[in-house]
C-alpha cells in the first residue's frame, strides 16, 4: 500500500513537503489521552463470559516527521462469577500494564497514512483469592513481558473526523500469543481536543481451543 517516490529532485521535495504538512495536520502525534474500555471475554467451558474492564493514560510525542514514541499506563479487571465446565467458580482479579512502543508512520495519499507499531508490555497481576466448588484457593502476584507489533491505516473523511483499522500479534510470555483487531473513529471537538471510540477484538488459541475478547473503548485525546 506505500507510495513509491515519483522521480525528480524538484518533484520530489514539493510532494515530501506537502505531504509532511498535511500529514501534521490530519494526523499528530503530540499528544496525552485518557480512555476506559469495557468488553468480556469467551473462554471454553466457562460459564458466563469473564467480564474485563480497563483505565488508561498515555502520551505520544514525534521525535521525528516520520517516527513517535509513546508509553501507557493502564489498570485492569477481570471478574468471574459462574462455573469452569460445571464447577461454581468465583474470581476477582487485578492487573497494572505499562507498555513503551514507537510508530512509524507515513502518508500514503492526500488524506491516509500507514503505520507500523512496534510496543514492549511489563504486566504486573496483584495476588488474589478464588473460589473453586466453594473452597478459597490463593493465587500469588506475578509478572509478565510481551511484545506488540501491528499495522495500522487511519484516514481522514474531512479533515476533523478520522477513521482507523489495525490488525497485530502479541507475543512472548506466559500466555498464548494474541491476533489482535480494532476499528475506531476519532472526531475533534476544537483544536486541541478530540472524542475517540473503538471496537477491539482479539483471540488466541491454545490447543485446539479458540479464545475471544471483545470490548468497546471510549478516550479523550489533548494535542499540545
Amino acid at each position: 500500500m506505500r507510495n513509491s517516490w515519483i522521480i525528480g529532485v524538484l518533484v520530489v521535495g514539493v510532494c515530501v513537503l506537502c505531504r509532511s504538512a498535511v500529514a501534521e495536520e490530519l494526523f499528530r502525534y503530540n499528544y496525552v489521552e485518557a480512555g476506559y474500555e469495557k468488553g468480556t471475554s469467551d473462554v471454553k467451558g466457562y460459564t458466563p463470559k469473564i467480564d474485563v474492564s480497563d483505565y488508561k493514560i498515555l502520551g505520544s510525542y514525534a521525535v521525528h516527521e516520520l517516527v513517535a514514541i509513546g508509553i501507557q499506563y493502564a489498570t485492569g479487571k477481570a471478574s468471574f462469577n459462574g462455573s469452569v465446565s460445571g464447577v461454581p467458580v468465583s474470581v476477582t482479579s487485578n492487573s497494572n500494564i505499562l507498555t513503551v512502543g514507537v510508530t512509524l508512520h507515513k502518508m500514503i495519499s492526500d488524506n491516509t497514512e500507514l503505520g507500523l507499531d512496534l510496543a514492549r508490555d511489563h504486566s504486573s497481576y496483584d495476588a488474589y483469592t478464588m473460589t473453586f466448588a466453594g473452597s478459597p484457593i490463593t493465587v500469588p502476584s506475578s509478572t509478565d513481558n510481551t511484545n506488540d507489533f501491528g499495522i495500522r491505516v487511519r484516514t481522514a473523511i474531512v479533515p476533523a473526523f478520522r477513521l482507523l483499522a489495525s490488525a497485530g500479534r502479541t507475543t512472548g510470555g506466559s500466555y498464548a500469543a494474541s491476533t489482535n483487531y480494532d476499528i475506531g473513529a476519532e472526531y475533534e471537538l476544537g483544536k486541541d481536543f478530540s472524542l475517540g471510540v473503538d471496537y477491539g477484538l482479539s483471540t488466541s488459541t491454545t490447543g485446539r481451543s479458540t479464545d475471544y475478547t471483545r470490548g468497546f473503548s471510549i478516550s479523550g485525546r489533548y494535542y499540545y
